[in-house]
Formats: C-alpha cells, structure tokens, sequence
C-alpha cells in the first residue's frame, strides 16, 4: 500500500519556483531519507508532505489520502513532524510536559489566550482534561523515558540544550502514536556525542513508526532507511535504493564536487 504519492508537485512562492515536478511513491513499508545539499528544498517537500504548506500545482496523498482536502485532519493525525524551525513557535517559559501533551491536540502548546490569567486558567483546565481523559501526564513520562529524557520531565523548555529541545518535540509528536514521523535534520547543532545517541533513538522509532529523514550528513543515512530521494535545485535528482545511488558518480555529480563513496555495514562515509 501506498504511503506518500506525489504527482507533478510544483511550489513557487514571491515569483520563484522553488519545488519543480516532484513525482514519487513510497510505501508503507519503506523509510526515506531526503538527502542534498543546502538549498535543494529538502524542508520545503517536507512542510508539504507534513500538510503544512500547500503547493502550487500537484497532488500529495498520505495513506491514500488527499493531504489539503478539507477533511484531511484525520490524516494530519497520523503524521508526527519535528522540525528546528518549529522551536521558534513554542513559549519558552513553558513546561515540558505540556509541550508535549500539546500533541494531543496538534497545537503550539496547551493553551494560546494573549492574556497570561486567562491563559493560566485555561491550560490548568485543559490540564485536568487530559490528565483524566488520557493519562496525559503519565504518557509524557513513558515517551521522555523512551527518548532517555525523564530527566526533563519538571523542566522548562527555554532553558534546555538544543539535543535536549528535539527529543522534547519527538516526543511530542508520538504522543497520538503516529504511524508516520517525518524529521526534519533534527541532529542540526547536536555534538558528536549526541548524534551518535541521536542515531540510536531512530533505530528505535524505526520499529514502530515508518520515517522520513531530511539530512545532507552521509553518515546519518542509518541501515534502517530501504530509500533514498535525491534533491537538486528543486528537482528530483534520483530516487531509488541507496546501493543504487550511493555511488562516486551520482554524489559527485549532486554535489558539484568529486567524492569518493565508501560502504561498510550499510552505514556510508565520503571523503572529497
């Protein structure tokens, strides 16, 4: 079965095409990396495909769904998205727990009134809700303890590292145990340390959810991901398998500069 067709998906923003004739399908049982240099629109395909940014021309089905039909929101739900650029969405004086029992709602934290009374009386009710309808608490625990994060559980979000913010928004986004996580670079900014831990938690998550992995890092292509979509300037470049594409002459040629590709328990390294 079908779990993401694109057809002919085309975006232009302020008179530039920055997306051109993406046509693609993956399937349910495949996980895919997205992978290019700076500037492709790795992010961009990714907004889209997380139903976050409707393109110019084409069609996106998610599970054999439309993703901007007005009844989408159903397939929304089944999509968990991790983005950098969503952190600076969030209160940074907000807890952690509620940040990520937000993902119960799909919203940018519990409560969003512009008076800070009626926002505390709002989220302390929206908190009792989901404390006795889903076990919201509890839940958020058993995620930050799968993500090796309970730690953070009394914490508040602006004052986390930057390794630390992911993990808090990953685990916001399995909070409704989505069968689609889509993360976008999440290792930006992560120390050698991290990443190696990093690659750790998605092999985890590769297990129960499939996943959509936007990075131009070779070494975080993992084992567990069966595809690879090749960005350039928009376009597609090649999609297929990684021991098809990973090759001296099809790096060398999206990256505009010689590589030599090297393959060692389907993990790959570059050197130039």
């Amino acid at each position: 079965m079908s779990l993401i067709s694109c057809k002919n998906l085309t975006l232009e923003l302020s008179g530039k095409t920055l997306l051109k004739n993406i046509s693609f399908e993956l399937l349910e049982s495949e996980d895919l990396v997205v992978f290019g240099p700076n500037g492709a629109g790795k992010t961009l395909l990714l907004t889209i495909l997380s139903g976050n940014l409707e393109p110019t021309e084409g069609t996106v089905e998610v599970f054999g769904k439309n993703i901007y039909a007005k009844d989408s929101h159903e397939v929304k739900k089944k999509i968990g998205f991790v983005s950098p650029k969503l952190f600076e969405d969030y209160d940074f004086e907000s807890k952690v727990t509620d940040i990520v029992m937000s993902g119960f709602f799909g919203s940018i934290g519990i409560a969003s009134d512009p008076t800070k009374n009626n926002n505390k009386i709002v989220r302390e009710y929206i908190n009792r809700v989901i404390q006795e309808k889903y076990k919201g608490n509890d839940i958020a625990f058993e995620l930050l303890e799968k993500l090796h994060v309970t730690y953070l559980r009394d914490k508040i979000f602006g004052h986390l590292s930057y390794g630390e913010k992911v993990r808090v928004l990953i685990a916001r986004s399995l909070i409704n145990n989505p069968p689609l996580l889509i993360l976008d670079e999440p290792t930006t900014g992560l120390d050698l340390q991290m990443r190696g831990e990093f690659y750790g938690v998605v092999e985890e998550l590769s297990k129960s959810s499939e996943i959509i992995y936007v990075t131009h890092h070779l070494e975080e292509i993992l084992p567990e991901f069966s595809k690879i979509l090749m960005l350039k300037k928009g376009e597609i470049f090649g999609f297929d398998t990684k021991e098809k594409l990973l090759t001296n002459e099809n790096l060398s040629n999206l990256l505009d500069v010689k590589i030599n590709v090297h393959e060692k328990d389907g993990r790959y390294l570059a050197w130039f």
